[in-house]
Order: structure tokens, then C-alpha cells, then sequence
């Protein structure tokens, strides 16, 4: 690892903070004037629009990342490629719009769900300009361009919110986010340099993206279908709670993300060509990476109640529950995230969507189980369980990629999820015993840290030489 990695982590997640941070503070303003049932309409808008949004990036984003040589044709080619299909998916979203509106018994979502599609336009005007930034490690001047469009989305969000917009105040917050980013992006980076479609380069970048887009559809569809099972079997309250926890989940979640699946593919992408370095440099990482989630993890359970309270407020309790399963299951997607970074950058992405199909027959189970006997933690816990599941598969078969199965590795992982679990039931024990009540309880944050790094210490999960290795990483 070198010192231009640590400082495009450093950047990529100060960015990532300052645009978390804004996104909080619209979510706080927002959840305090509108009702569960407003977010719940557009939480099942943004399921679709989630959808149509992989269809249209198709893995083009990452194969041009990944490319090395990439020309001004390549460019041009995917930009032409992902705007045909956002125009086709945006007039298809138009189309289903009062066929899924009936289906929920909510007239009010069609008129959101037309005005939602502008979105998968938009974003295909951004995708080849986010790839050169990312390709390029010049997260920076990315984060810059991402906040500055939301800040000003937030602003208009909650000015409509304070009006009576109602859902349409969140509407606009999604929309107006997208097209202040492109509006940014084509002015401060320019265009695409040419108009032409080169077939060649478009079957180069297809190959990798293919498996990578089919996947992505299925984690993105299963990743979202809570918010459509909840609203059809459930109810649109139900929707909104899922939708709020998820939004404060998201924000620790997509910055850890754009470091994992941004700076680190980036980063490793230049040691595809050397085996024994790579092996080395993604062991630490990806250690370093399941302690800070760890750590993380564990924080947001243990004070969910005061996130929930602070954040949206005392008619949103009923989000706790949503937001501690969803940041367990968050804890096994993201390591499994730096497990398929074996896959795309040694060109295996056909393992990505061998191991996606497995893992969504799974989950499919767990969510018939729960529809079945109308539950919603069962429904839920189900998520946790296809994740850990999931996980060890993943470990396994990316191993096998650089031809080494590590049970020593395994181990450390399975010794830092013992460290979590135990710190934060050792945590509670002391918040029961000492009677901690609210905000009180933020005494013990300090004595749960050092519990958990005593525990990752007795188990001896880091080594001195390791330790030594972050000390010269953080110092350079």
C-alpha cells in the first residue's frame, strides 16, 4: 500500500462524510414534518428507479475503470449505450406507472413514479464523467461535486416540505440531487470529447459488464424488495419506517462502499499483474476493513434508539427495529463486497452472478417464510441470515481465485465477529446494571471501544508487525 492510496481513502470518505452529513440533516428537517405513509410512496418509487438505474450503468462504469488504455471512443461508446437504454427504461417506468399504482391501491404514486423516471435519464448524462473521476482516483474533486448537488437539493426538499408539498418534497429532493450533479459534472469536466459508437469497444467492456450488471439487478431488486413486500403485505407506514432506517443505515454503509468498491478495486487494479503483492495488500485490507465495520456495527445497534430519536424523532420509534437488522446484514454484504473485488479485477465477474443467483435463491426462502406467516421479523432476521450465509461463500470462491483458501484469515474474521458480539453484550450488561436510560447511556461508548480492542488484542487478531504497517500507512 502506498501514501496515494491513503490519501484518496482520506478524501474519498471526507467527501463521502460532507455529503452523508447533509443528506442527515435534509433526512432530520424532512422526517420531523412529513408522515411514514409520504416516505413509504416514495420509498417504493425508488425501488424501481434503483432497478432501471443498474440496468442502465450495465457494468460500463466499471470496465472502463478497469480498462487500461481507455480512448475517448470508449468513453463515447458507453455514454451512447447508457443513454438509449435510460430513455427506453424512463418510457417503460411511465408506461407501468398506474398499473403499479392499482396494485398498491395508492393513486397518488403514479404521478410520482412519472415524475421519478426523469431520474434514470438523468443519471445516464453522469455515468462516463463519475468513471474518469473514479479511474483517475480524483475522489476530491467527486465528493465536492456530490455534496454541492445535494445541499442545494436538500435546500428545495425541505422549503417544498414546509409548504405542504408532502411526498413530492422528497420527490424533489431525488430529483433535483441527480440533476444538479449533472448539470456540475458536464460543466466542471467537460463532455464526452466524440459522438461515435464503436462496436469493438463495446464488446471489450460488454463482456465484463454483463455478469457484473445481472448481479448488480439482483442485489439491487432483493436489496430493495423489502420496501415493496412491506407495503403490499404490511403497510405503507411499515414502507416508511423500513425507508428512514434504511436511509440512516445507507449513510455509514455508502461511504464504506465508495472506499470498497471505488478506491480499493482502483487501488488493486494496478496488481492484477502481480500476484504476491496483491495477495498482500488485500489480506490488510480487507482485515482492516472487517474491524472498522466491526466497530461501526456495533455502535449503531448499541445507540439505535438515540440515533432514531435525534435524527427523525419520537414518531419514528418503530424504525429501531429496521435500522439494528439492517446494519448486522450491512456488517456481512460490505465484507463480501471486498471478496468480489477478486472476481471483477482477475476477470471473473461470472462468479459474481453464479454466487448472486445462489444467494437470492436463499433470500427468496427466507422472504416466502415471512410473507407465508405474515411477520415482519422473521421477514427480516431472514436478511441477516442469507447474508452471514453468503459471506462464507464469497470467501471461499475469491480465495480460490488467488489460490489460496487462508483458514488463518477465516479465523481472524470469525475472532473479530466474536469481539463484536461480546463487547456489545458486555455493554449492555453494564447500561442494565448501571440502569443507563437515553442519552445517558453515552457514557459507555469510550468503555465499549476499549473493550473491543482489548478483546481483537487477547484473541490476537492484530500482530505487532500489522499494527506496525497501519502505523507507517498512517503516517505517510
Amino acid at each position: 500500500m502506498d501514501k496515494n492510496l491513503v490519501s484518496n481513502v482520506i478524501w474519498a470518505l471526507t467527501g463521502q462524510v460532507g455529503y452523508i452529513f447533509v443528506g442527515l440533516v435534509g433526512t432530520i428537517f424532512l422526517g420531523r414534518i412529513l408522515t411514514p405513509e409520504d416516505f413509504g410512496l416514495v420509498g417504493i418509487g425508488m425501488f424501481f428507479v434503483g432497478i432501471f438505474n443498474v440496468l442502465v450503468e450495465s457494468g460500463m462504469a466499471g470496465a472502463l475503470v478497469r480498462k487500461e488504455g481507455v480512448t475517448k471512443e470508449d468513453y463515447s461508446t458507453i455514454f451512447i449505450f447508457n443513454l438509449i437504454v435510460s430513455i427506453f427504461l424512463g418510457l417503460l417506468l411511465v408506461i407501468a406507472a398506474p398499473f403499479i399504482a392499482s396494485f398498491y391501491e395508492q393513486k397518488s404514486l403514479e404521478p410520482i413514479l412519472i415524475v421519478l423516471s426523469l431520474i434514470i435519464i438523468i443519471n445516464a448524462f453522469t455515468i462516463t464523467q463519475n468513471a474518469k473521476l473514479v479511474k483517475n482516483m480524483k475522489f476530491k474533486k467527486r465528493g465536492l461535486y456530490k455534496f454541492s448537488s445535494l445541499f442545494c437539493a436538500v435546500i428545495i426538499s425541505v422549503i417544498l416540505a414546509k409548504t405542504g408539498a408532502g411526498a413530492w418534497a422528497i420527490v424533489a429532493m431525488q430529483l433535483m440531487s441527480s440533476f444538479f450533479l449533472m448539470i456540475i459534472l458536464w460543466v466542471k469536466e467537460g463532455g464526452i470529447g466524440a459522438f461515435v459508437f464503436s462496436k469493438k469497444s463495446f464488446k471489450e467492456m460488454a463482456s465484463f459488464g454483463f455478469f457484473t450488471t445481472l448481479s448488480a439487478i439482483l442485489n439491487a431488486a432483493f436489496d430493495n424488495i423489502y420496501q415493496l413486500i412491506l407495503g403490499k403485505y404490511f403497510s405503507i407506514s411499515h414502507v416508511g419506517y423500513y425507508y428512514q432506517a434504511k436511509k440512516i443505515q445507507e449513510a455509514p454503509d455508502t461511504a464504506y462502499k465508495l472506499v470498497i468498491l471505488q478506491v480499493f478495486y482502483s487501488h488493486l487494479s494496478k496488481f492484477q499483474n502481480k500476484l504476491s503483492d496483491f495477495k498482500v495488500t488485500y489480506n490488510l485490507l480487507a482485515k482492516l476493513c472487517a474491524i472498522v465495520l466491526g466497530l461501526t456495527t456495533c455502535l449503531v445497534f448499541i445507540f439505535a434508539e438515540e440515533i432514531i430519536r435525534v435524527v427523525l424523532g419520537e414518531k419514528w420509534i418503530d424504525s429501531i427495529f429496521y435500522l439494528r437488522v439492517l446494519m448486522i446484514s450491512s456488517f456481512f454484504t460490505l465484507q463480501e463486497m471486498v471478496n468480489r473485488n477478486v472476481f471483477k479485477i482477475f476477470n471473473q465477474t461470472h462468479k459474481i452472478l453464479y454466487l448472486e443467483l445462489f444467494k437470492k435463491s436463499v433470500q427468496a426462502l427466507s422472504i416466502l417464510i415471512g410473507i407465508i406467516y405474515k411477520d415482519v421479523i422473521l421477514l427480516l432476521y431472514g436478511l441477516i441470515i442469507t447474508s452471514i450465509i453468503s459471506y462464507f461463500i464469497n470467501f471461499y470462491f475469491s480465495r480460490k481465485v488467488i489460490d489460496e483458501v487462508s483458514k488463518n484469515e477465516l479465523f481472524n474474521f470469525l475472532k473479530i465477529v466474536f469481539s463484536s458480539v461480546m463487547s456489545t453484550l458486555l455493554t449492555y450488561f453494564l447500561i442494565l446494571y448501571f440502569n443507563l436510560d437515553s442519552y445517558v447511556k453515552l457514557v459507555i461508548l469510550p468503555v465499549f471501544v476499549i473493550l473491543y480492542f482489548v478483546l481483537l488484542s487477547i484473541l490476537n487478531v492484530q500482530k505487532l508487525s500489522t499494527m506496525l504497517k497501519y502505523k507507517t500507512l498512517l503516517k505517510k
